[in-house]
């Protein structure tokens, strides 16, 4: 099991304020953690039922496809990327490019591969 203590979701909506920059600072739920093998799951409080049953944390400013979300670890002020969809320093139009495909992350579930 991973604690998510620490660890955090900064994002931007569209265009950030100052490229590079996050706009909003979203911490993980207080005690969040991954068990062992298994994923955590971020949904939208209006999603359907069968996907809020599968869910974590409910966060309702989830993207559209063109808002960058990064996972780190540290502080608002002092952190370190450990992974990202998108970025922080602007507005790719309607979606992020995901390997090859235009626009993937716009109406589509990303799915890391290992």
């Amino acid at each position: 099991q991973v604690s998510l203590d620490g660890y955090a979701y900064p994002s931007v909506a569209n265009a950030p304020a100052t490229e590079g920059v996050h706009e909003f600072w979203n911490a993980f739920d207080s005690g969040a953690s991954v068990p062992a093998g298994g994923v955590y799951v971020i949904c939208h409080g209006s999603a359907d039922d069968s996907i809020k049953a599968l869910c974590d944390e409910e966060h309702t400013y989830l993207s559209n496809g063109n808002d960058g979300y990064c996972l780190v670890q540290g502080t608002e002020s002092d952190y370190t990327f450990i992974d990202c969809v998108g970025d922080f320093y602007g507005d790719p139009g309607s979606g992020w490019d995901v390997c090859g495909v235009s626009a993937a992350t716009k109406d589509n579930t990303l799915v890391r591969k290992s």
